[in-house]
């Protein structure tokens, strides 16, 4: 039974999977081209405006910073370069697209190995506390020569764009896209799950499951979700499963 639970959710989810993409292909299509156009380009000035007050502003609140805070949030920094979705979380095609950026080669099966051991959840993405724990530890971990070879890189390339001026232009433009990618993944993935929901859901990040060990283990592994959920619940005065 174990068995077909996960390879009917490992089919639902390439099913949903298909269904999300092909809805964010076309919608960055539809957004490219509005940014191309006199009022995407003052909606990317407005965002460009922001980023760089939200820029001096954390300057200021770094300084102020215990070091291992300072630390924590640079690791952040690190975190949301390589979290192309903004989701919160790097999903197996954002780790190979990271391990492409920096030219490390690696078989499907290197991958997986990579991916399965610093998901220590099991949720099928990598969190930011999973991510902190393997980039501020590599030690003799799997990936330590990944996490030398992204600090190099992203030295070069923070300096390069930097002096080029480039940076927070990307950044105005991207986020712009992102808000508007987001929204439809998110709207195509709850119409494609009110009609094929999966067995288990996360109320908070929507992680499916197949088996409620799984689903259970996501929560024990982060409380705070747990905590949102039971808020949310006693908000709108439903107990939910979780009394």
């Amino acid at each position: 039974l174990r068995k077909a639970c996960l390879a009917a959710e490992q089919a639902r989810l390439a099913r949903e999977k298909a269904v999300v993409d092909e809805a964010v292909a076309l919608s960055l299509t539809r957004e490219k081209f509005y940014l191309e156009q006199p009022e995407g380009e003052y909606e990317t000035s407005v965002v460009l405006r922001e980023l760089k007050k939200n820029d001096m502003k954390r300057q200021r609140a770094l300084k102020a910073m215990h070091p291992a805070e300072r630390q924590r949030a640079k690791v952040l920094d690190v975190f949301e370069s390589f979290d192309h979705d903004g989701s919160g979380s790097i999903d197996v095609e954002e780790l190979k697209l990271l391990l492409e950026e920096l030219a490390i080669v690696m078989s499907e099966t290197e991958l997986e190995f990579l991916m399965n051991d610093l998901d220590s959840d099991g949720s099928g993405s990598i969190d930011f506390t999973e991510f902190y724990d393997w980039f501020s530890n590599p030690g003799n971990k799997p990936g330590g020569a990944v996490i030398r070879a992204m600090t190099l890189y992203l030295e070069a390339k923070n300096f390069m764009e930097a002096r080029l001026g480039t940076k927070r232009k990307k950044q105005a433009h991207d986020a712009v896209l992102l808000k508007a990618t987001q929204l439809t993944a998110r709207q195509a993935q709850a119409a494609f799950r009110a009609a094929e929901p999966p067995r288990f859901e996360c109320a908070v990040c929507h992680h499916s499951f197949a088996l409620y060990r799984d689903y259970r283990t996501h929560f024990l592994a982060h409380p705070e979700k747990l905590r949102s959920v039971v808020e949310a619940n006693e908000a709108t005065g439903d107990k939910g499963e979780y009394d």
